[in-house]
């Protein structure tokens, strides 16, 4: 049995996967014909030019966290795996937020989250309702970082504002698996990919960075 350590991720790898990604992004603008990604071109009217050309700088924050392969409830949102396995992870809870300094909002209906493995690269979809099946991923929570305020009601992630996302792909990950995650918002900049570790013993919730 292998250990967390031989997975480490290597800084040519990291290179690979920003590669990797800046391919696939490159060839989803180009088969929506320089739309949005996410296929919401409807709402570009609507959408400030700021939040496109500046969207890039969402980034992964804090602690990720991950949950088995079983049905769950995150916060109101039932979670439902079609294959379900208590020994394999099958999502992980994630906090994104803008840069420091940044100006503009994020618009997360034109974002694009993906999942890769080993070999493997997933584009997971966005779900807005109250039933989760995976693959998928959705907005659990939303918050601001003002003591005494309230982040707003729409998906836009403002400079002020965190939101928690739920991720889950299809197959989830085994025990030892490298997975890493990339959530990039439409734009041409690379998003900055994250990996974690599937523990070697799957728990209820597992702490992955």
């Amino acid at each position: 049995m292998g250990s967390c350590n031989d997975t480490a991720v290597t800084g040519l790898e990291l290179v690979i996967l920003a590669l990797t990604i800046a391919v696939i992004l490159g060839f989803l603008l180009i088969s929506n014909g320089g739309e949005s990604i996410s296929g919401n071109s409807g709402r570009q009217g609507v959408i400030p030019q700021s939040i496109m050309m500046h969207g890039a700088t969402i980034h992964i924050v804090g602690r990720i966290s991950g949950i088995p392969a079983i049905d769950t409830v995150q916060n109101n949102v039932l979670i439902r795996f079609p294959n379900p396995n208590r020994d394999r992870l099958g999502g992980v809870n994630v906090y994104v937020s803008r840069f420091i300094g940044d100006t503009d909002g994020t618009d997360m209906d034109q974002v694009t989250v993906l999942w890769m493995t080993k070999g493997n690269v997933s584009i997971i979809p966005r779900n807005q309702g109250p039933i989760l099946i995976c693959p998928n991923w959705t907005i659990v929570g939303k918050y601001n970082l003002l003591p005494g305020h309230d982040a707003n009601a729409d998906d836009i992630l403002d400079p002020d504002e965190q939101f928690h996302l739920f991720i889950c792909p299809k197959d989830g990950a085994a025990p030892y698996q490298q997975v890493t995650i990339a959530i990039a918002p439409r734009g041409a900049a690379l998003p900055l990919p994250v990996s974690i570790t599937t523990p070697g013993q799957i728990q209820p919730s597992m702490v992955l960075n």
